[in-house]
């Protein structure tokens, strides 16, 4: 088996563990908590009701893209270069397996430590985004919508996902934002990751690229 090969199934596996679980996480629920709930018990200015996480759908809908056209040639003799999918690496894999192991520890109330695990999934997605050159590469427009898109639309929510995840945390072990008022503590977040994320070497921009633009609007 080859490098390629062993990546191409490594990212469906990921994808479809993923699915899984977040589809287990609804049906059964995890922990006998449902996502809106477990939202809901955390409330503060910044993190988002539950019918937002919905988002999760889309989100998978743009993976599935990404997984069918990665592996479309494992089974022809004829391969297929794909320059991106040594880009990515084993990041979506480490991605998937920080997702799966986030839900668990969300829905069973481990607050603090599901936030190690959300930001290794968001480290990876960094990783991948900046590897892929998204919104500075020129790549064909097939490769861009399912490859460049599906992970531009992951790192944007996963991102404002963290902030919500930090303020979450703050909540659970009872900070209450060190006596500030919470509109001037929790608006503070956002604006400290912005600032932290535009003066990094490794800064990133969501709506970087032509179809994201759109989103962002």
């Amino acid at each position: 088996m080859t490098k390629k090969e062993l990546l191409q199934i490594l990212n469906i596996i990921g994808f479809l563990a993923t699915v899984i679980v977040n589809f287990l996480a609804v049906l059964l629920p995890i922990g006998g908590n449902t996502t809106q709930q477990l939202s809901d018990d955390l409330p503060n200015l910044f993190v988002p009701a539950g019918i937002t996480f919905s988002i999760w759908t889309f989100i998978y809908i743009f993976l599935g893209l990404f997984s069918v056209y990665q592996i479309r040639d494992i089974f022809k003799t004829e391969k297929i270069e794909m320059k991106y999918l040594d880009d990515i690496g084993y990041f979506f894999i480490i991605g998937s397996i920080a997702n799966v192991i986030w839900i668990f520890l969300w829905h069973y109330k481990l607050v603090p430590l599901s936030l190690v695990f959300m930001i290794i999934l968001l480290l990876s997605l960094i990783m991948i985004y900046l590897r892929l050159k998204i919104g500075k590469s020129e790549v064909s427009r097939i490769e861009k919508v399912a490859v460049h898109v599906p992970f531009s639309i992951y790192l944007g929510w996963i991102t404002v996902a963290t902030i919500a995840n930090v303020t979450a945390v703050i909540v659970d072990i009872g900070l209450n934002g060190f006596g500030w008022p919470e509109e001037a503590f929790f608006g503070l977040l956002p604006s400290s990751f912005n600032n932290s994320s535009n003066n990094s070497s490794c800064s990133y921009n969501f709506c970087n690229d032509s179809f994201t633009q759109r989103l962002c609007l």
